[in-house]
């Protein structure tokens, strides 16, 4: 098993005991191998084979997930433009809230 996911057999027996963790690659790796659902795998949410589409929520926790691992240059981008969507949003709130002059 541990040959098909390119990881050493301590390191999967440690995953399987529970003893460390993994992260997105890996769970990725995982989840192909076993034929289950990533957000099943790593969140615990839906069943293994989940076909429906993810709720937006979920979707998010799998970008973070994966947003997590990735380098810090990309991280910063992610960051930026989440936070850029959010200020517009919540101004966008606070101008349909404002009474009229």
């Amino acid at each position: 098993m541990a040959a098909a996911l390119g990881i050493n057999e301590g390191t999967y027996k440690a995953h399987e005991r529970g003893r460390n963790g993994f992260g997105v690659a890996d769970a990725r790796r995982y989840a192909r191998l076993f034929n289950v659902s990533l957000t099943w795998l790593n969140f615990n949410i839906g069943s293994p084979d989940d076909s429906e589409p993810l709720s937006n929520a979920d979707r998010l926790r799998e970008i973070f997930a994966r947003a997590a691992e990735a380098p810090e240059p990309i991280q910063e981008q992610i960051i930026s433009f989440a936070e850029f969507q959010l200020d517009r949003y919540e101004k966008s709130l606070e101008t349909a809230t404002s009474p009229a002059a």
